[in-house]
């Protein structure tokens, strides 16, 4: 997806508003343009943004302590190892998904049920 417009913009209004993310922003004529056109051209997209209901919800959540995972009935998770543990909240909370993904593989059996996805569900992502 394109979207240096939008970027720009944000950056723009966060500077004008000494970095105060609950500030409202006005989007420019060329942002609203394109983000118009993803709405109404998203499904003809060869890379369309959504591909209906998934089969599958993963949800994860991790802290500088450790991290969980939850497939449907199967769960998982457990502490950090000391090195692990200084990175930062946000690769940590990848990490968490990158390892409940084991839980998925070893869950799924039925492979056409699995082509239709799994949404991945992450607390509190800033």
């Amino acid at each position: 997806m394109y979207y240096q417009s939008l970027e720009r913009d944000k950056i723009t209004t966060l500077q004008l508003n000494r970095w105060d993310f609950d500030k409202k922003a006005t989007l420019s004529p060329q942002v609203q343009e394109e983000l118009s056109w993803w709405v109404n051209n998203e499904t003809i997209s060869h890379n369309v943004l959504t591909r209906g209901k998934p089969s599958y919800m993963l949800t994860t959540d991790a802290s500088k302590e450790g991290w969980g995972a939850v497939f449907g009935t199967h769960s998982t998770g457990g502490l950090w190892a000391t090195l692990e543990s200084g990175n930062h909240i946000k690769y940590l909370k990848l990490l968490a998904v990158f390892r409940g993904c084991s839980v998925r593989h070893v869950t799924i059996r039925n492979c056409s049920e699995a082509e239709r996805g799994t949404r991945v569900k992450m607390e509190h992502v800033v």
